[in-house]
């Protein structure tokens, strides 16, 4: 079956959690950016654009990882004092830009915080665990058994944080491993960088065999030759992911059917267009709206206004 977009992992959980959240954030806010956008196309575009505090840290220590392998790999190594200075730097600049105490950047646009947006900031203090957590993350991302062993192999390192657009038994994917590594024996090894503070297992095996999948079928490896590593950051474990046949035939079966799923609102799937009414919302008073960014969008109490963005 064809797709008339990408699939990734992120799309089908999303659309799995919420379809109205789903539309909001692959539909409502397409072309928000532009001048001549309405206003509410513009606003959706602009809650799309907010940062959760972890999704954010992820994301600088996801970067971090990338700067310092790639360094590695083009032989130009990274200080990683100054890296970690620099990092720390931005990132306090950027929570000061997003709580007005700063002028914005001249290039580029600034980061602004889901938490600031529901009227939660967290003060001087909790900003500054923040970034106490960056260095936290930071600091264990660079004595991460994994991250030790890279820098081991540096010359087997084929592909670092890369997004690529492929297509797999005739659907279009998204794929992005961290690191895609030869382990030296004719098989490979997909490194995924944790950066939150709980994971189920299955998921990320699911996750992973995305990966694995992309990687059987575009190097020619069986899929039994091909490891996954967990690595966990905050902190210092990992977990080994095996595949087989069997996982990555479950995780086509269900890219399939997700993608049908997708594709069952829409009028026209080769226009790839969708009205707002066709992906319902959670029902009225869900828990899960609570910290919604669309809340308003969607009709639901402004999240500034609702005594339970307090709590």
């Amino acid at each position: 079956m064809g797709a008339p977009f990408l699939w990734s992992w992120s799309r089908h959980r999303l659309f799995s959690h919420c379809q109205r959240e789903y539309w909001f954030h692959y539909y409502g806010a397409r072309n928000g950016w532009r001048p001549e956008a309405d206003p509410r196309t513009a606003e959706i575009y602009r809650l799309k654009k907010l940062s959760g505090r972890s999704q954010w840290l992820g994301l600088l220590v996801h970067e971090a990882a990338a700067t310092v392998l790639r360094g590695l790999l083009w032989r130009r190594p990274e200080d990683e004092a100054a890296l970690r200075a620099t990092l720390l730097a931005d990132a306090r600049q950027a929570i000061a830009i997003a709580r007005g105490q700063a002028p914005a950047p001249d290039r580029g646009p600034p980061v602004r915080f889901l938490a600031l947006e529901l009227g939660e900031d967290p003060g001087d203090a909790g900003w500054e665990e923040t970034l106490a957590d960056l260095a936290l993350r930071f600091d264990d991302l660079m004595v991460h058994p994994v991250m030790r062993r890279l820098r081991q192999v540096p010359g087997r390192m084929i592909e670092i944080d890369r997004l690529r657009k492929v297509r797999l038994d005739g659907l279009r994917l998204y794929v992005a491993p961290d690191v895609l590594v030869d382990d030296g024996e004719g098989g490979r090894v997909i490194v995924d960088w944790k950066t939150g503070r709980s994971h189920d297992p299955e998921v990320v095996a699911r996750q992973m065999a995305v990966y694995a999948w992309w990687v059987a079928q575009y190097d020619g490896i069986p899929v039994d030759r091909i490891k996954g590593l967990q690595a966990n950051v905050p902190g210092r474990e990992h977990l080994t992911v095996s595949f087989d046949s069997t996982l990555v035939d479950a995780v086509r079966s269900l890219a399939t059917e997700s993608i049908a799923a997708m594709v069952a609102p829409l009028p026209d799937p080769r226009r790839d267009q969708a009205p707002e009414s066709a992906f319902e919302p959670r029902p009225v008073g869900d828990p899960a709206c609570d910290r919604c960014r669309f809340r308003g969008p969607c009709g639901r109490a402004d999240p500034r206004s609702d005594p339970k963005s307090d709590s």
